[in-house]
């Protein structure tokens, strides 16, 4: 599966956004989430003035398609848009 042209989408990235995500709402359920598998619009994604979670599940997802080990899981998180952790 791909987002675009060149950016696969694994079954990984969505198993791990969905651990994340789920376990982010169960601790902060007032807050909101950006990610970038499930929302499906990468860099068109904007912030609101609510606490918003980012996510990427698997930065890097075209190392791990080819089993490179250069890759990380990204949260950050942003309150009235602005960067507080990340």
């Amino acid at each position: 599966q791909f987002k675009s042209a060149i950016d696969p989408v694994t079954e990984v990235d969505m198993k791990c956004e969905k651990l994340i995500v789920d376990r982010l709402m169960s601790e902060f359920p007032s807050h909101q989430t950006l990610c970038e598998e499930a929302d499906g619009k990468g860099s068109q994604l904007q912030v609101s003035d609510s606490p918003t979670w980012i996510v990427d599940p698997l930065d890097g997802t075209t190392n791990f398609v080819h089993g490179m080990p250069e890759v990380c899981v990204s949260i950050g998180l942003w309150i009235s848009q602005q960067p507080v952790v990340g």
